[in-house]
């Protein structure tokens, strides 16, 4: 049994939390922690030593790569656009008002007796058949330029499906009206402007949509 003072002497209490060279411990050369070499990784530092990982409440903590520490540019939306917007609106609104007046004029008014009249029915189709018919019609029309114009307004905040909606149904408002034309002889002047004037502006209001500014801010906002 060993006493203080021997050669077998325990490792002696350190104040500062440090430990001599005896015992095999660190603090003889070449061993971490001797002569100001830096402590093991997650150790508090000596005393009186201030360590370089310090907590420095000020610190700004740098973005991670891809965290979009950048503010992404705003795409400005070209005037052509706004050109766009009103001619397609345009375009439509005819058809809407056609249709809604379809479905609500009485069939007991001039007016609607008039178109009734103006109609070639095919054989035993009875009034109330036509008035019928014209509902239809007049609902149809109401349903497609409604969505047409809503479809334009996404296409104007960059929506690049409802640009191709929109464009559908250009194309298929261009082949009804050719058809029409063609079935019909043309027809009188007024007749002929009232069928291809819509469609016309509609066209342009579509091809605006595809030009080089359009395109670019298309593509901004699907990135």
């Amino acid at each position: 049994m060993s006493t203080p003072g021997q050669g077998g002497e325990g490792p002696r209490y350190d104040p500062y939390g440090q430990r001599g060279p005896q015992g095999g411990q660190p603090g003889g050369p070449g061993q971490p922690g001797a002569y100001g070499s830096p402590p093991p990784y997650g150790s508090p530092p000596p005393y009186g030593q201030s360590s370089q990982y310090a907590y420095n409440p000020y610190a700004r903590a740098p973005y991670p790569a891809g965290s979009g520490g950048e503010a992404q540019k705003a795409v400005k939306r070209p005037g052509i656009m706004v050109v766009s917007l009103i001619l397609l609106t345009l375009s439509a609104l005819p058809y809407l008002l056609i249709g809604v007046v379809l479905l609500a004029v009485p069939p007991e008014t001039a007016g609607f007796r008039l178109l009734v009249d103006s109609i070639g029915w095919p054989a035993g189709t009875s009034p109330e058949q036509q008035v019928q018919i014209i509902r239809i019609f007049g609902g149809v029309c109401t349903a497609v330029a409604a969505l047409y114009i809503l479809f334009t307004g996404i296409a104007f905040t960059g929506r690049n499906w409802a640009r191709i909606v929109v464009t559908v149904f250009t194309v298929a408002f261009v082949l009804l009206a050719g058809y029409i034309v063609i079935s019909t002889g043309g027809g009188d002047p007024t007749s002929l402007a009232l069928v291809l004037g819509p469609v016309v502006v509609a066209a342009i209001g579509t091809v605006l949509l595809y030009l080089a500014a359009s395109n670019a801010y298309f593509a901004g906002r699907r990135g």
